[in-house]
């Protein structure tokens, strides 16, 4: 045969095949990609019965107070004050409702 393969597959074949590969190698790609995506988290609030109530904190006279010095006693209102903050703001997330 003249101007033409005599074995071997036809162009029409081989281009046949050449476009099938890359449409598998495509799917193949996204497959993967989709495939690894992270599950849905779905978020519910906490039955209010398990929610403890706030606790009652002691109080604390100035007398007892008295033998720290000024600088121990600001250390020790800010921590008191960070966590106070601290509970409320995880006390805020457990009881919010959507």
């Amino acid at each position: 045969m003249v101007g033409g393969p005599v074995f071997g597959l036809r162009p029409w074949f081989k281009q046949t095949l050449f476009v099938a590969a890359i449409i598998l190698i495509v799917a193949a790609l996204c497959g993967l990609l989709f495939g690894c995506a992270a599950p849905m988290i779905e978020y519910r609030s906490v039955p209010a019965a398990l929610i403890p109530p706030k606790p009652v904190l002691p109080t604390i006279t100035a007398d007892e107070l008295r033998p720290l010095s000024d600088e121990t006693y600001l250390k020790l209102a800010g921590r008191d004050r960070m966590l106070r903050q601290y509970a409320d703001e995880l006390r805020a997330l457990v009881e919010s409702r959507p």
